[in-house]
């Protein structure tokens, strides 16, 4: 992923997530959010996600 290694460059520290596998870990955004309490929050999502076929063809 060539996103998250210019991400790395550029803070201190970076948190991936995947948002597909979320909901089925019991984990949610807010929740998330709370527990690193982040200064920035970054969304990247692809075509794919949007039109929803990640979650059609998983």
């Amino acid at each position: 992923m060539p996103m998250v290694q210019l991400l790395a460059d550029c803070f201190e520290e970076v948190l991936l997530v995947d948002n597909r596998h979320m909901p089925r870990r019991g984990v949610d955004l807010e929740g998330l959010m709370g527990d690193f309490e982040p200064d920035r929050v970054l969304f990247v999502n692809t075509v794919y996600q949007i039109s929803g076929g990640a979650v059609k063809g998983f």
